[in-house]
């Protein structure tokens, strides 16, 4: 459901018309989300493979946060909690 506005307009005004580009300038909108931070940014086409290499040398830099942990098996934690109440009846 839209928002309909108070002059009857369903579609905002534009927050800033300096940041408004001409209209036969072709530009890529670009999004990224983690978690619930959103950021997003517009690039123009002639910048576009420039964009591509900066943002593909941050995430080479970054690779090793990208790893997957090694998660334990179920058998792996019962042995070890079977292990562990085998120590507490001895004592």
């Amino acid at each position: 459901m839209r928002k309909i506005l108070d002059d009857g307009r369903t579609k905002p005004y534009p927050k800033d018309e300096s940041q408004q580009f001409p209209k036969g300038e072709s530009v890529c909108l670009f999004r990224a989300k983690r978690r619930k931070k959103k950021i997003r940014t517009v690039v123009h086409a002639k910048e576009v493979n420039k964009f591509q290499l900066a943002y593909a040398s941050i995430l080479k830099a970054n690779i090793d946060n990208l790893k997957k942990r090694e998660r334990k098996t179920p058998m792996e934690i019962k042995s070890k909690l079977v292990g562990a109440s085998k120590k507490m009846v001895k004592v």
